[in-house]
């Protein structure tokens, strides 16, 4: 474990995820998993009615199913997770179930992401996780090494122990005009209300609390109200998973109402109700979402049937998020994949910073933003938490810039100050200052017409700025954030 200091630190709540990754055409070229997968023109897989894949963790065979079509780069549940005996006997003897084959399996999520980066760029500070994992029967003694691997990253490792099968997430690579993983997650039901009150959640202990994906509702629930009564600084990765709509059970809804007495359930039934109408009007949170999860959430069309995404939604679901705030006038960071990111800052100005494109091969995709989530949050805990200042927004979000820009062209393992250093300076070449919202939108209307139907890909940014220019600051980590507070090794020095 790493050593924790007195310096402050931060509560990450997140999920454990598994990641079994299969390229589908090794899939298809070695196993008999032809017989109940075939691929659509869309590049969607299509398997037979009812069929099932057998995947192994932890010594023990899980079934996954039954399975249906899936389009690419998508995320989608698994109906259920099932261990070998009785009905997956009958299954079997149908001939419905073939094996994943030999997986690379590696530990994922976006809260250990998050901590990943972490861990890679900055030091110093302790670093709490807390999230749930799988019931272990007496005989299994000690940590496995999922546990292990995250454990190893953080000062405190907290997993209560909720469900009966591992988190895995079946991931599919190699399908689509984008080869973007598809993926098939585990189920996690609701529990019965004698279960939920056994509960002990662990006590928060950062002063920063940091929420990523989560696909267990008591815990969502738990990290949201916790994030919004108890901590100084709440930073939000609004992802589709968290902010789910999936309506709460009449046990879950009981237990909540028992365990938070002074919250008003009466009309939240979901957890994107919670995160509406009670976390953003009343904690001020930074909101980290891209387009699809800004859509999910406001509710606002961003990205039409054919996947275009238009500047009207970016800026009407940016307001109505602000709105949302209120008062407290939380910041937001919007990324946009190839478009780069916008921040929507305290005082509803707004920045954007592009990308650097790299020619060749690119090394990674997965992951790129919980990269740029991290950088985000590890730079706003320094700079808020722990040396109580200003963060400046444009330094910020070059830094993020760089780190995603270096995950794509190295690969996540490769982001770490002096990657990150590396990008900094293309990065600032890339940052504009846009100016207040409702500017932007009313000069973007003027050049484009009505913004509802401008493109992402043809927005000319540094044409639609107050000022006209971008501008140009610190090229390293360490000439805004300091030495103390980043693992080397650093340009120009040697690693200390």
């Amino acid at each position: 474990m790493v050593e924790a200091s007195q310096t402050a630190g931060m509560t990450v709540y997140g999920q454990i995820a598994i990641d079994h990754i299969v390229d589908v055409n090794d899939l298809l070229r070695v196993g008999p998993v032809t017989d109940i997968l075939h691929i659509g023109k869309a590049g969607e897989l299509i398997f037979a009615p009812g069929s099932y894949l057998e995947t192994e963790e932890a010594y023990i065979p899980w079934f996954f199913g039954p399975f249906g079509t899936y389009f690419p780069g998508e995320k989608h549940w698994a109906d259920e997770v099932i261990r070998f005996g009785g009905r997956v006997i009958e299954i079997i003897e149908k001939g419905l179930v073939r094996q994943l084959g030999v997986p690379n399996k590696d530990l994922g999520g976006g809260g250990p992401n998050n901590i990943k980066l972490l861990h890679q760029v900055f030091r110093s500070f302790p670093i709490q996780f807390i999230g749930t994992y799988r019931r272990r029967p007496p005989e299994e003694r000690g940590a496995d090494i999922w546990e292990y691997a995250l454990g190893s990253r953080v000062s405190k490792l907290n997993l209560v122990p909720l469900h009966e099968h591992p988190p895995i997430n079946i991931c599919f690579e190699g399908v689509g005009p984008k080869e973007d993983r598809t993926i098939i997650r585990s189920p996690f039901p609701a529990l019965s209300f004698d279960r939920l009150r056994d509960i002990k959640w662990p006590e928060p202990e950062g002063s920063t609390i940091i929420i990523n994906t989560i696909y267990t509702a008591t815990l969502a629930v738990e990290a949201l109200i916790t994030a919004t009564t108890r901590s100084n600084l709440a930073i939000i990765a609004c992802t589709d998973a968290l902010c789910s709509k999936q309506r709460f059970s009449d046990m879950e809804i009981e237990f909540f109402r028992y365990r938070y007495p002074t919250v008003d359930f009466s009309d939240i039934f979901s957890v994107h109700d919670l995160i509406l109408k009670y976390v953003l009007p009343n904690s001020g949170a930074i909101i980290i979402a891209n387009e699809k999860e800004l859509e999910h959430l406001t509710g606002t069309q961003i990205i039409d049937r054919r996947g275009l995404r238009y500047l009207g939604g970016v800026l009407s679901g940016l307001d109505q998020l602000q709105q949302i705030l209120g008062n407290h006038r939380g910041k937001i960071i919007f990324t946009m994949g190839k478009e780069g990111s916008l921040c929507l800052d305290e005082n509803r100005v707004l920045h954007h910073c592009g990308i650097t494109e790299s020619p060749g091969q690119i090394a990674g995709k997965t992951g790129i933003g919980d990269l740029y989530a991290g950088t985000i949050m590890g730079y706003e805990h320094i700079k808020r938490s722990i040396r109580g200042e200003v963060t400046n927004v444009a330094f910020q979000m070059t830094a993020a810039a760089a780190a995603a820009d270096i995950g794509v062209t190295k690969g996540f393992r490769a982001v770490n100050v002096l990657g990150i250093d590396s990008g900094i300076l293309e990065s600032w070449k890339k940052y504009t200052w846009l100016g207040p919202l409702h500017d932007v939108a009313r000069r973007a209307e003027k050049l484009y017409g009505p913004i509802s139907d401008a493109k992402l890909e043809e927005i000319e940014w540094i044409k639609i700025s107050e000022s006209g220019k971008g501008l140009s600051g610190p090229t390293l980590l360490e000439d805004d954030i300091g030495r103390k507070w980043l693992c080397p090794p650093f340009v120009n020095s040697e690693a200390q």
